[in-house]
Order: structure tokens, then sequence, then C-alpha cells
């Protein structure tokens, strides 16, 4: 009986925690159906940090990406991924990163926040000068170590709480 206990109180926890990055929205409304966000698909450019003219484009809302809870998946691919599928969900064609923040001590995820435009006809963006501020290769690896490290971490403390709770 305890072991079920034990078994259902851990599903029940991570189900709890989400698996999937958390977004927030400023200035936009949020879709009427959440999966329409994530089933949108449209070409949308991505530039770091420009000035966007209002001539050029119109400027929609902000979006944040960050961590959900126990995110499993949560690297800068995945976090630009987010990002255009909120763009093409918002009829946006433009996302302008303006902040960016790599796996640290406070967060195992890859945090992100853009602001949404959509270009005026005709209008273009020249993306090939615009560059992520932070290498790859550094939010990367930290990732996966934060995570795994994160993830033990919380195993151990859960399990000691529980075990703790049960006796």
């Amino acid at each position: 009986m305890r072991l079920v206990f034990q078994s259902l109180l851990m599903v029940s926890t991570i189900y709890l925690s989400s698996c999937a990055m958390s977004i927030e929205r400023v200035g936009l409304e949020t879709p009427k159906d959440e999966r329409e966000a994530g089933n949108s698909s449209c070409e949308v450019k991505v530039v770091y940090d420009q000035n966007i003219s209002s001539a050029l484009a119109k400027e929609l809302g902000t979006v944040k990406v960050g961590d959900g809870g126990l995110t499993i998946t949560c690297d800068k691919a995945t976090a630009l991924e987010v990002l255009k599928k909120e763009a093409c969900a918002q009829q946006a064609n433009l996302v302008n990163v303006t902040e960016e923040t790599p796996p640290d001590w406070n967060s195992s995820c890859y945090r992100m926040e853009a602001d949404l435009y959509q270009l005026a006809n005709g209008a273009s963006i020249d993306t090939t000068d615009s560059q992520s501020t932070i290498e790859n290769n550094e939010a990367k690896h930290g990732s996966i170590w934060l995570s795994v490290l994160g993830y033990a971490l919380g195993f151990a403390i859960g399990f000691t709480v529980t075990t703790l709770l049960l006796k």
C-alpha cells in the first residue's frame, strides 16, 4: 500500500508540474484554443535586438518563454520554435528577440523575450547581420548538466520527504 501511495504521489507531482515551456503574453490575446499556436505554420523571420521602424512593421505585442516546471526540452532551439509558433498564431511574421538568458542556477531552461511584428506589405528585414548574443554551445551544455543536476536533486528531496511523511 505504501508503494502504491508513493507511486501515485510521484506521478501526480510530475503531472502537475508541467512538461512544457511557460508562455507569457503581454499585449496579445491568448489563442482561443491553446493548440492553435502549436499547430500554426507560417514563414517567420527571427532577428536579435533590432530597432524596428514603425513605418516598416506594426508591433503586436511581447512574448516571454521560460521554464514551466518540469520542462524536459527547453533548449534554445525549442524556445525559438515556441516563439515562431506564437508569432504564427498572432499573424506576425517577424520575431525580434530582445532578451535571452541561457540556463543558470535559477533555471535549467533557456529563456527568451521577444517582440512580435507584422511587416508592412512589401517590407523586408535583412537578417544576415542579426545574431544571437549568446553562444549556442554554452547554452546547450549548460542546459544538459543543470537539468541532470536539478532532476537528481529534486528526485532525492521528493523521495526523502515522501518517505518521511509515510513513517
